[in-house]
């Protein structure tokens, strides 16, 4: 039977409704699991989990249905503070009706794992997390592994300084990009990185933030397989 029932809220001018209602630490034993929580969760999620609760703590919260008192997301979190007898949990108290409540238990986790994740990017965070738990560790790895990320740490290229007697003194090939997709692309290939400052001489510096355009040009041919014949 549900709880505290009451009408929905309806839409005001057609934007999006806050279903939420109120927070609370609350003891994991009093929160009631959902029946038709269809979520299973393997050992590796399991320790994983527990690991990242034991380094860094609830940056997450329990999601209950205020009507019913059920839980619709964080099963597994509440099963972990169970196991270790913690004493409170963070909770989201939200107003739904049990039809809502369906809705959102069978579509939360499913709208999330459609996401794509961009492995160059991903492997980047991963090369600055590090961890001393061991079932952590080896999610991380697994995680890292499964998109071809690496979760070693690149050395960055050293900074080209951007002088303004450059095109002076050096034979320059200039490219053009007349589209986001191409700059984009290039950015990748030649890993260009980002440059927040340039030194233009002792007494000026630009401010500027983006990507940095100079690349050595044994590096480009390099790249794009040709041998120049000179000393790398």
């Amino acid at each position: 039977m549900s709880r505290n029932p009451k009408p929905t809220p309806e839409p005001v001018d057609g934007k999006w409704r806050s279903r939420i209602v109120r927070e609370a630490m609350v003891p994991p034993g009093d929160l009631t699991p959902h029946p038709q929580n269809w979520r299973t969760h393997p050992l590796l999620q399991q320790e994983a989990l527990e690991g990242v609760l034991d380094e860094v703590g609830w940056v997450q919260r329990i999601i209950v249905n205020e009507r019913t008192g059920r839980v619709v997301d964080g099963h597994l979190r509440v099963e972990l503070a169970l196991e270790r007898q913690e004493p409170a949990v963070p909770v989201l108290y939200v107003d739904l009706t049990e039809a809502e409540e369906a809705l959102v238990l069978a579509t939360l986790d499913p709208v999330a794992a459609l996401a794509k994740a961009d492995a160059e990017r991903l492997g980047r965070v991963l090369a600055s997390t590090s961890t001393e738990n061991a079932a952590l560790a080896e999610f991380l790895d697994r995680l890292a592994d499964s998109l071809g990320a690496d979760r070693k740490a690149k050395e960055p290229p050293p900074e080209r300084p951007i002088s303004k007697e450059l095109f002076e003194r050096h034979d320059y090939l200039v490219l053009v990009f007349e589209n986001d997709l191409d700059w984009a692309a290039a950015c990748q290939y030649f890993d260009f990185q980002t440059v927040v400052s340039a030194q233009v001489d002792e007494k000026t510096t630009l401010r500027k933030r983006g990507r940095g355009r100079v690349l050595d040009g044994a590096e480009f041919l390099a790249k794009v397989g040709i041998d120049g014949g000179g000393d790398a």
